[in-house]
């Protein structure tokens, strides 16, 4: 009865402590939980709102994964400027020190523009602008042909310094690409003193007169009276009553 005694009250005591272990994991999942939910809010002018959110929602998806908080964002029909960011405490506020960032950094964006001659912009875009955003990410700028089909303006955004790295990359690379055109006309020129220029096509004319062919030869109309009044129908042609040696007087 000893031993049975003994065994019950090891048995209750592992009961209790197999409690106390799943009370304190539940506590620490609900402390968790409360300190995850901490909730900060500040406020941001809706015209930076793009700007954080990024294409796509590729900046703030970012720095979500980044600081491991949830961060929502007014909606499109609201006028409201409140940002709210969830997370653990730490969390959200490095999360609002990085949106902060991206706010200062545009209040802090100039503009320049810059001269680039247009023949060389189709290269420093790229096909379908894959050159150009990478020169954008290098530099962290944004770049735009302002000057349209025609003219030679591009546009540089950005922080000063990076626009102004950005400008004199984008001179060099132009510079480049003007000398590679200009080599290829100068050989283009000097191959063409050696080639024989192809003939050039004329015009062809159809029914000219020297094309016409002669009219057929007919025999003239002698009973026209008009074109040949001496061999009218009323004359008498003389008939020689010579022989074939053109007289009839006999040799004696």
């Amino acid at each position: 009865a000893k031993v049975d005694n003994n065994q019950k009250l090891s048995e209750e005591m592992f009961q209790l402590s197999s409690d106390d272990e799943c009370d304190r994991e539940q506590w620490e999942r609900e402390e968790d939980r409360r300190l995850k939910s901490f909730e900060l809010s500040l406020t941001v002018d809706r015209r930076y709102h793009s700007e954080i959110i990024g294409r796509d929602g590729v900046v703030i998806k970012d720095i979500e994964d980044k600081h491991d908080v949830t961060i929502k964002m007014p909606d499109e029909n609201s006028n409201s400027t409140y940002i709210f960011i969830t997370g653990y405490e730490q969390n959200a506020m490095a999360a609002r020190d990085a949106i902060m960032k991206i706010v200062s950094e545009i209040e802090e964006r100039v503009s320049r523009i810059t001269d680039i001659n247009r023949r060389v912009h189709a290269r420093i875009i790229g096909k379908g602008g894959e050159n150009v955003r990478k020169i954008m990410d290098k530099f962290g700028v944004d770049i735009k042909f302002t000057g349209g089909e025609t003219g030679n303006t591009v546009t540089i955004e950005g922080n000063e310094e990076n626009v102004e790295d950005c400008k004199d990359h984008l001179i060099e690379l132009a510079d480049e690409y003007m000398d590679a055109i200009l080599e290829k006309l100068e050989f283009q020129a000097e191959m063409s003193q050696y080639t024989r220029p192809e003939p050039q096509r004329g015009f062809f004319v159809r029914n000219a007169p020297w094309q016409q062919a002669p009219p057929p030869q007919v025999a003239p109309d002698t009973s026209d009276m008009a074109a040949f009044p001496d061999l009218g129908s009323n004359s008498v042609a003389p008939q020689s009553s010579a022989g074939s040696w053109g007289s009839n007087k006999r040799w004696r």
